[in-house]
């Protein structure tokens, strides 16, 4: 089950090192943000936007364990 936590809790949540390790990595990757290795299935694209609306709605954010 996932935890409804807010972008603005997650980033409080984190060391200040673990937010630099984060961006490092997202600025030396080598792919798009929305790029896969594959095509998604129907179930999956269709998870994707119930999350995507979640998020954007309420702030629902999936807590990393």
């Amino acid at each position: 089950m996932l935890q409804k936590i807010s972008i603005f809790d997650r980033m409080d949540s984190i060391s200040d090192t673990e937010k630099e390790d984060y961006v490092s990595q997202v600025n030396k990757a080598a792919v798009d943000a929305d790029s896969y290795s594959r095509e998604l299935t129907d179930d999956e694209i269709n998870r994707f936007k119930e999350l995507q609306r979640d998020y954007e709605n309420s702030g629902k954010f999936p807590k990393i364990n």
